[in-house]
């Protein structure tokens, strides 16, 4: 009788436990549907604020004006990033960084525009090369093939490289 007591309370245990976990299964899965949905209304939101401001609609010619002045300055602020030598950008950005603990373009752009005639233009670059009027057209990646392949028994290593300029 007490080993038949066991295996019933065994029994039960094995049946309550299934219970038990089965319930909470579908409770977070319940609560997980809500997330997802909430989340999915936070993107939409988030999509729908990044597209007013990168393409909003505009109902004045005011606006087109101010649209057409801040697009204008952001084109400025990326076409001298990107013209700043990088051995100079590195001097830069430490300058920058150093004095605020942290940086953005506009911050590195504005101390370059505000220094580049007392000290920037002084630093010479790691680049020996003549600039020429090239310089606008961009540049391909270069590409480094690698093959490793056996012929009559012997390995060989074929490295392929190719650079060029888009045209």
């Amino acid at each position: 009788m007490k080993r038949f007591m066991q295996i019933f309370a065994t029994c039960v245990a094995v049946v309550l436990l299934s219970v038990v976990s089965s319930l909470g299964v579908y409770h977070y899965k319940s609560q997980d549907s809500g997330f997802t949905e909430k989340g999915t209304a936070v993107n939409v939101q988030l999509q729908e604020a990044i597209e007013q401001v990168t393409n909003p609609v505009m109902l004045s010619v005011d606006d087109v004006m101010q649209f057409k002045q801040r697009v204008t300055e952001e084109h400025t602020y990326d076409s001298v990033f990107r013209m700043i030598p990088d051995d100079v950008l590195q001097n830069v950005a430490q300058v920058v960084i150093g004095r605020q603990h942290g940086a953005n373009m506009r911050d590195l752009v504005d101390e370059f525009r505000r220094n580049y005639k007392n000290v920037y233009q002084y630093i010479k670059c790691s680049e020996t090369a003549p600039q020429s009027d090239t310089s606008s057209i961009p540049k391909a990646p270069s590409v480094k093939t690698v093959a490793d392949t056996i012929i009559d028994g012997k390995a060989f290593r074929l490295i392929k490289s190719t650079e060029g300029r888009i045209e």
